[in-house]
């Protein structure tokens, strides 16, 4: 019976920011839910989230979940306090892997092997690192025996040029836990209770501590403070590239791709570069996205195509249809088969049907369109009257002239012909030429104001 705890209650003043470490946004989830996901991963019993009490609000609006148990630890005083919090919670007979609540790059592979490699005793995630600063060192006897780990501040030089170092995963039986945590001292360089001193009296109890070396020393990298999580942040997200370009999406420059969500490509698409993903984004097979786009909660059907610095947000975009460059389409909006969006057009919370086009410098809100639908430059749906929104409704085969305003709530007739600089105020309710302007004047001999004589 597996459990694993989360020592997640440090405060992270390195990052210097007002949100606790753990709760930063890494990619696309807060850096405790990628080490919660990689733990659900490993099917623990329960998943136990050690937080300071302030920690509770961010606890609930960032990271809700049902499957977790939030342990206050009231005081800071140390990874051994922490531990000791957790206890009360844990059922009798269970074995712990105790992880840290800031390597997001932790796989569930290692979090198992942890948990098997103590049925004997103690075991401990460790890595080989060419640059061990910062780390807890792992002392062995002359029989290549674990004895002790020793905490960076509290390492001698000797110590210090061990290359093997802790990884902060431990696993070990609810019941040897109780036991050696009783002896635990605050003789160190913090005054702290360490969870590492666990080695040590596993050691002298002569109780087996073993090791598990992973293979990939990124898996065990905190972050302390902005460069780290610049640096794990990078590593992630070329991870993720690496299996979409496997996948067999093509990617103009993956250095310059920009993955902050997750992404389902079909066959054959193609992302130019400094793209932003965000949420969930779905691509059907052909689709290109042009330079600097970005694509946030989208579906974009077959053989569509996105020019270059085009905002989507939270649209249906079907198939074979063309998007700016210089297009945003924002939440709510559908767009059907073979539309056309484009540039410096505005598309807000409406629904296109096939076939419909808005080439230029238009806003669309709140309106439903009809098939084969025009919409000329400089047209607009006033759709706000300065307390509610209200529904324009076109129907099929309309011609919306160049600049011409309609004033919602409207339906418009299909098959009409609103004329250009008409501002459209009542239904249109057959099939007609709609046209409202004043009459033209040309006053002769008109002088401009640049060039009359200033009175005396």
């Amino acid at each position: 019976m597996l459990e694993v705890v989360v020592l997640a209650a440090g405060s992270g003043t390195r990052m210097r920011s007002r949100v606790p470490k753990v709760f930063h946004t890494l990619l696309d989830a807060p850096i405790l839910d990628h080490v919660v996901s990689a733990a659900r991963k490993a099917t623990p019993t329960r998943i136990h989230v050690i937080i300071q009490p302030t920690m509770q609000e961010f606890a609930e609006q960032i990271l809700a979940r049902a499957d977790v148990n939030w342990i206050h630890q009231e005081s800071q005083e140390g990874t051994g306090h922490a531990v000791l919090q957790a206890m009360p919670h844990v059922a009798e007979g269970a074995t712990l892997v105790i992880v840290t609540g800031d390597t997001p790059l932790l796989s569930a592979k290692t979090i198992q092997a942890a948990g098997s490699a103590c049925s004997e005793g103690v075991a401990v995630v460790t890595a080989e690192l060419e640059n061990p600063h910062g780390y807890g060192r792992i002392e062995r006897d002359s029989n290549g025996q674990v004895i002790a780990i020793v905490e960076d501040k509290d390492a001698s030089q000797a110590q210090k040029a061990i290359r093997e170092v802790n990884s902060g995963i431990i696993g070990v039986s609810r019941s040897l836990l109780e036991e050696l945590l009783a002896g635990l001292s605050r003789n160190n360089a913090q005054g702290e209770l360490y969870l590492t001193e666990i080695i040590k009296l596993a050691f002298e109890a002569g109780i087996p501590v073993k090791t598990v070396k992973v293979c990939d020393p990124d898996e065990i990298r905190g972050i302390n403070d902005r460069v780290e999580f610049a640096e794990i942040e990078k590593i992630l997200r070329l991870r993720r590239v690496r299996e979409l370009l496997r996948s067999g999406l093509t990617l103009r420059d993956p250095e310059r791709f920009d993955l902050r969500g997750s992404l389902t490509t079909g066959l054959d698409c193609v992302i130019d570069v400094n793209v932003l993903i965000e949420g969930e984004v779905r691509l059907g097979d052909g689709v290109y996205i042009g330079p600097g786009s970005v694509l946030r909660d989208t579906e974009i059907g077959n053989d569509a195509r996105v020019f270059e610095y085009s905002i989507l947000e939270s649209t249906h975009v079907g198939q074979r249809c063309s998007i700016g460059p210089f297009a945003r389409i924002r939440p709510g909006t559908s767009l059907g088969d073979e539309v056309r969006i484009g540039n410096f057009v505005e598309v807000k919370a409406s629904q296109l049907g096939t076939g419909a086009k808005a080439s230029h410098l238009a806003y669309i809100g709140d309106a439903t369109i009809g098939e084969n639908t025009n919409v000329g430059a400089g047209a607009v749906t006033c759709n706000f009257d300065g307390r509610s929104k209200h529904q324009t409704v076109i129907g099929d085969d309309v011609f919306i002239g160049t600049n011409s305003t309609l004033i919602a709530p409207l339906n418009v007739h299909s098959g009409a012909f609103i004329a250009a600089g008409t501002t459209v105020t009542r239904d249109v309710k057959n099939p007609s030429l709609v046209v409202s302007r004043t009459r033209q004047r040309e006053i002769q001999n008109w002088v401009p104001p640049t060039s009359r004589r200033k009175k005396p």
